[in-house]
């Protein structure tokens, strides 16, 4: 999944991120697993079509639940 939006100078890119995690990421070993989780990224270009700005939100949270580092909530 991948959503753009393009205002001016300004991009909102919402995305997908999945893959199996073969290597650390960040201090957490290899765990093999698949993981499946959303970014939402604020782009700001200068005239030359570089990025000057950047800002975002990773839900890095569902990623250390299906890592199985992070507890997942009970389903009452």
């Amino acid at each position: 999944m991948l959503s753009i939006l393009v205002d001016g100078d300004r991009v909102a890119v919402h995305l997908r991120i999945s893959g199996t995690q073969l290597g650390a990421w960040g201090p957490l070993p290899p765990t093999g697993r698949h993981l499946e989780f959303e970014e939402m990224l604020l782009l700001t270009f200068d005239a030359d079509g570089r990025v000057v700005h950047q800002r975002g939100i990773v839900d890095n949270l569902a990623g250390l639940r299906q890592a199985g580092v992070m507890p997942t909530p009970d389903s009452n």
